[in-house]
């Protein structure tokens, strides 16, 4: 239902400038995926506004409609990793656009006023070597698509440069996520 009404919102945005209530989208409370990383028990939101802001970036291109079923995606990423923040997660999602995935930034237990929620900061399609990387790095908090995230490594074994050039070596990230336990 909470996807429903925020693709039939999002619709409505896109179709006829028609803005949800009190300008921000609705995308349901935090999976028990999203609690074990950390989540409070806050819906989660995002404001107009900012998608406003990040759809017409020129640095990373994406339409709004390229977010219809976000609030599904979001309650089952492929991965969750921790920022340079502790109230702040990225989570990367099943969501593409090209061959990228959207990284999902969040604000967890944002405050403002009588508002309190878990606030998407951010959102954008991300370079798979680059997010995939992170996992080499030790950022993961959580893997939950790993047969999925395994092929993304192996399509990525086609574009060697890209990959040596950010310093990520292939074997190693695949081996990792194997490994890896929530």
């Amino acid at each position: 239902q909470t996807n429903d009404k925020f693709n039939s919102d999002l619709k409505s945005y896109v179709e006829n400038g028609v803005l949800p209530e009190n300008s921000r989208f609705e995308l349901g409370f935090p999976s028990d995926i999203l609690l074990s990383a950390g989540f409070p028990k806050l819906p989660i939101s995002m404001r107009v506004s900012l998608l406003n802001k990040k759809a017409g970036m020129e640095r990373h291109p994406f339409s709004p409609t390229d977010l219809y079923n976000l609030a599904d995606a979001i309650q089952k990423p492929l991965a969750i990793f921790e920022y340079t923040k502790p109230n702040m997660r990225n989570l990367i999602v099943g969501l593409t656009k090209g061959e990228k995935h959207f990284l999902i930034g969040v604000t967890l237990d944002y405050r403002k006023g009588d508002l309190a929620v878990n606030s998407i900061s951010g959102l954008f399609p991300k370079e798979n070597h680059e997010w995939i990387k992170w996992i080499q790095d030790g950022k993961a908090i959580r893997i939950d698509k790993k047969d999925k995230v395994l092929s993304l490594i192996n399509s990525l074994r086609t574009n060697p440069e890209e990959a040596e050039r950010i310093g990520l070596n292939l074997d190693s990230a695949a081996k990792i996520i194997k490994d890896f336990e929530n």
